[in-house]
């Protein structure tokens, strides 16, 4: 069983998927003239296929090195 997180390292989680949803909230809320339920549904596919696999990969290869 993995050690829980320590605060600094749930930080850290926070930064990142702060980071990994900042440019599909810039294109939902900047570039878009209107919203529209197809554009909300392929940013939520989005983040469940790319931002979520990358998410996992960056918590166990570089943050939970973090001490």
């Amino acid at each position: 069983m993995r050690e829980p997180l320590t605060p600094k390292q749930k930080a850290l989680c926070v930064a990142v998927i702060f980071c990994l949803n900042t440019p599909i909230l810039i294109f939902i809320f900047c570039y878009s003239s209107q919203f529209s339920p197809r554009q909300v549904g392929v940013a939520g596919l989005l983040n469940l296929l790319l931002g979520v696999p990358l998410f996992a990969l960056i918590t166990e290869k570089w943050i939970r090195k973090v001490k």
